[in-house]
């Protein structure tokens, strides 16, 4: 897969604290915090929003009911990845965090997430001039992508291409 350092997949096999990504996964964390506490949300001391282990990162910046809005999961017998969204990227207050939290998640495998970020709103906001299927691999940016909908959230499907 693309990466963005020298660790497998950026969060794969890292030691905690040991690579650039992680460091801004406790950044972000930080930013999710002070957005939600700006929004009048209240903030548990201490609360973790950005969540990773050796295969997996969740956020989940809603304080009030700690849902998960997005996992990337590392599928290594597949060998993809599997980004699970579970909110809309506009539309309503958090909508900003959201698509940050997205861009986050996209940066742990793509050496490309602006551009990757932008195809993937248009795609699940608009009007999918991508044309990322359900079926077959679509290239973007630096990887390749296919969608599916799974308990009526969307699941991204990820490999290199």
């Amino acid at each position: 897969m693309p990466a963005n350092s020298d660790s497998d997949g950026l969060f794969g096999n890292d030691t905690y604290g040991d690579y650039p990504y992680s460091l801004a996964c406790d950044e972000f964390n930080e930013y999710i915090q002070n957005e939600m506490i700006r929004l009048g949300e209240s903030v548990p001391t201490g609360s973790a929003t950005v969540k990773y282990q050796s295969n997996s990162i969740s956020i989940s910046p809603y304080a009030t009911d700690q849902r998960q809005s997005f996992r990337l999961y590392k599928n290594e017998d597949d060998n993809r990845y599997e980004l699970t969204i579970k909110t809309r990227l506009k539309g309503h207050e958090q909508a900003e965090l959201d698509q940050n939290s997205l861009k986050l998640l996209l940066a742990a495998f793509s050496s490309k997430p602006e551009k990757l970020y932008e195809v993937l709103y248009n795609t699940l906001e608009g009007s999918n001039d991508a044309g990322i299927s359900k079926t077959k691999w679509t290239t973007v940016a630096d990887i390749k992508v296919k969608y599916d909908l799974v308990n009526n959230y969307v699941v991204l499907y990820i490999k290199s291409k």
